[in-house]
């Protein structure tokens, strides 16, 4: 569904975690992150316009102190954002000359 994308993809859900790496030791094994990195690949290769809108809470229910819950934004961070492998970071390696904030 998400390679098949023609303008964008939405997505809301309580957790965003996933692997954006083809690494066969990736954790989490899910490579929903990987699959949207190809999709807007492919659209800043073809110029075209697209968009990926993740809807997420500020945190996941209940106490945000609890470690499952910190550890659960972690990983989110990790999969969105930092680590060295996020979505973001790997858009931005790949296509350095391009604002992918736009």
């Amino acid at each position: 569904l998400i390679r098949n994308a023609k303008h964008y993809i939405y997505i809301e859900n309580q957790y965003f975690i996933s692997s954006a790496t083809d690494a066969e030791n990736r954790v989490p094994v899910n490579q929903i992150s990987k699959a949207i990195l190809d999709r807007i690949s492919k659209a800043i290769t073809n110029k075209e316009v697209f968009r990926v809108v993740i809807i997420l809470p500020i945190y996941p229910g209940g106490n945000v102190q609890e470690p499952a819950n910190r550890y659960i934004l972690k990983q989110t961070y990790k999969t969105i954002n930092r680590g060295g492998n996020s979505l973001i970071e790997l858009l931005k390696e790949k296509h350095p000359d391009v604002d992918i904030s736009e």
